[in-house]
């Protein structure tokens, strides 16, 4: 069985890290990095850029709700080995080792 970090890495690659939150390669994104999953619980590192505030020093509660969107989802794909995206029109879940 892979390490968490593995199937993070894997995952992402497959969906070509292009993700919004956790995606590497997306110069607009959130880059959510350092994902850690112990006793069930899972977490994160997000540093928001100046041009994700809403008012002046304060993080858009947009982009925060994203963040936690983001963590949420990769607690169940962690904790439940199911993939889950939404498509055009649908939700989409296939399992993953």
């Amino acid at each position: 069985m892979p390490t968490t970090a593995e199937l993070i890495d894997r995952l992402r690659r497959h969906y070509d890290d292009g993700c919004f939150a956790c995606g590497r390669d997306n110069p607009l994104g959130l880059h959510m990095d350092d994902f850690a999953f112990e006793d069930g619980l899972v977490s994160a590192t997000f540093t928001p850029r100046a041009d994700f505030r809403g008012v002046q020093g304060i993080l858009h509660g947009g982009v925060a709700a994203t963040a936690l969107d983001e963590i949420l989802v990769w607690a169940g794909i962690l904790n439940e080995k199911v993939m889950s995206v939404t498509e055009p029109g649908s939700t989409s879940s296939e399992n993953v080792t």
